[in-house]
């Protein structure tokens, strides 16, 4: 005789669960912050929380469930984008094989609605290094402090500050090429 099923919400660690409803956003967001495009964010989610639940069992409480969970989304972020990057380079290998033109997107002028200037901080936080992009995503866009951020990344505290203020003026940097430049604004 077969054992009787389990329904589904019977077998879910109920600190997974938990863990899961409180803290859902928090790696979207950041996932969508470490590059990883608006498509593919659920999946990558999914691989974050699918990490957590093989491995909860070993957090050790001694930082912040988010701290943990942001060095599990760094990874899968950093997966991620190499997966797409390898899956766009074959799609225009392919075009160009068959001789087809890759299709541009089409920008829209005019002021930018919350969905663009999220695009666009997106697409800014690209073009930094992932060192200066982690600090400031936790600092700036998670607001956690100085000190928070040195024991996640495992770095001092002036490195924090240091990679903050340099990501701060390439961010600028960066804006003010993008607002000089029409073509960039508008592709």
């Amino acid at each position: 005789m077969d054992p009787p099923k389990a329904d589904a919400a019977d077998r879910i660690d109920p600190d997974l669960a938990k863990t899961y409803r409180e803290q859902y956003g928090f790696v979207w967001r950041s996932l969508r912050r470490l590059g990883v495009p608006d498509h593919a964010v659920d999946d990558a989610v999914h691989d974050v929380f699918v990490v957590a639940a093989r491995r909860l069992h070993e957090f050790e409480g001694r930082a912040a469930i988010t701290s943990w969970l942001f060095a599990v989304a760094i990874r899968v972020s950093k997966h991620q984008r190499r997966s797409l990057a390898r899956h766009r380079r074959r799609k225009e290998a392919l075009a160009a094989e068959q001789g087809a033109v890759s299709p541009t997107g089409t920008g829209q002028s005019g002021d930018f609605d919350r969905q663009d200037a999220a695009r666009t901080l997106h697409g800014l936080l690209e073009l930094i290094d992932d060192k200066l992009r982690h600090v400031y995503i936790l600092m700036e866009l998670e607001q956690m402090t100085g000190r928070e951020v040195a024991a996640l990344l495992s770095i001092a505290v002036p490195t924090v500050h240091s990679r903050l203020r340099s990501a701060r003026q390439q961010l600028r940097r960066h804006a003010e090429a993008l607002q000089s430049d029409p073509v960039r604004r508008s592709a």
